[in-house]
């Protein structure tokens, strides 16, 4: 009952910290503007629909085709605790689209949450699939235990082209390959850029 009692506040402050919530809340905190609106230098937030920039790639355990995506592997450390196991993210650079304007995202270093789905999970009679054993391997970690299966759980969040998406970040001007400038929003220490798929 004690056990009970102190993992219930525990669990809450897990859900108030967590990556999700933190970039909830900061999203809440800062007045949207128009991408019409936007200037060289300011640190903003942009609502807008996502379109690639470079190949699409494909999620490796529900095999969609996506700009990127996030997979976390939960493993279950007690009744009331869950602990991430494996955690893996790749977002390409793409454009968040609003009307006839654009922007170019560079992802790198963003603190991001994208909305994620259960694809399986696996226990003492449940084998993982071959999808899940693939990335396992990747990640050099083996789905059983003293021969018996681990009780994780795969879940899958991916960015996609025409999904709708939040950003803030600072805005910069920045010299491309062909000599062109370009309005980019990316990562900075002191203006963190933060990306929520809606």
């Amino acid at each position: 009952m004690i056990e009970f009692i102190i993992n219930i506040p525990v669990f809450f402050l897990e859900i108030f910290l967590s990556k999700e919530q933190r970039i909830k809340r900061k999203l809440k905190k800062t007045k949207a503007k128009k991408l019409s609106e936007i200037k060289n230098g300011e640190y903003v937030k942009i609502h807008g629909i996502v379109k690639p920039h470079e190949k699409l790639m494909t999620s490796p355990l529900g095999k969609k085709r996506c700009i990127g995506y996030q997979v976390e592997v939960g493993r279950e450390m007690s009744d009331y605790h869950e602990g991430q196991y494996i955690n893996e993210e790749i977002i390409q650079n793409f454009y968040l689209v609003e009307g006839n304007q654009k922007i170019l995202i560079n992802p790198r270093r963003a603190k991001i949450a994208l909305k994620k789905e259960v694809i399986g999970n696996s226990g003492l009679l449940k084998d993982v699939d071959s999808n899940m054993a693939d990335f396992l391997k990747r990640h050099q970690t083996k789905a059983k235990s003293f021969g018996f299966n681990k009780s994780l759980e795969f879940k899958e969040g991916t960015l996609q082209e025409g999904q709708k998406l939040t950003i803030v970040g600072k805005v910069s001007l920045v010299k491309l390959k062909n000599n062109t400038r370009q309005l980019v929003i990316r990562n900075y220490e002191k203006y963190p850029l933060y990306l929520k798929s809606e």
